[in-house]
């Protein structure tokens, strides 16, 4: 089966009907709910790559309950669950995975594992440069006064606080 992305299409026309038997047969046991199943990791990209993630107990029944019929799924004894999978997409793999935060470990391939870090890198950065609050009452550099767009900013040590959690976080990774 072949999937088109929708928003790529240009322009659509309709095919000249050939006599009365339809354009399309529909393949002997073709089932769209397992075809509309198919995780983004495995619709488009290069050659597949084999994946092998944990997953911490909390989240682990999830992911073999729906998840079990594009990989090896395996409980662990701990309860961790562990998902080997084959993806032509490691990129949506890792968009998937972020959404599990510390629930979710990818084991191997390296390059993988380094696509999550770069991942998780770029977020981190990308908080750095985050625009800060302005604290009540405090005013612009005109003298107006600053509307409070988001939290206060947090303190000097929680931020170093947040900052290490980050990098242990990171390092755990």
């Amino acid at each position: 089966m072949r999937v088109f992305l929708v928003e790529r299409f240009r322009d659509v026309r309709a095919v000249p009907r050939r006599g009365s038997k339809p354009d399309y047969e529909i393949p002997a046991g073709f089932d769209v709910r397992k075809a509309v199943r198919t995780p983004p990791w495995l619709w488009e990209g290069t050659q597949p790559v084999e994946v092998e993630i944990d997953f911490s107990p909390r989240v682990a029944w999830q992911v073999a309950k729906s998840h079990d019929d594009v990989g090896a799924f395996e409980t662990l004894p701990d309860g961790r669950g562990r998902l080997i999978v084959s993806a032509t997409n490691p990129e949506a793999l890792i968009h998937w995975i972020l959404g599990f935060g510390a629930d979710a470990r990818i084991l191997r391939p390296p390059d993988v594992v380094e696509g999550l870090l770069g991942r998780i890198r770029g977020i981190l950065r990308g908080l750095d440069r985050a625009p800060r609050s302005v604290a009540p009452g405090r005013r612009g550099s005109r003298g107006t006064k600053m509307p409070r767009t988001g939290p206060e900013e947090p303190s000097r040590s929680r931020k170093a606080s947040s900052a290490t959690e980050a990098s242990r976080t990171h390092t755990e990774l």
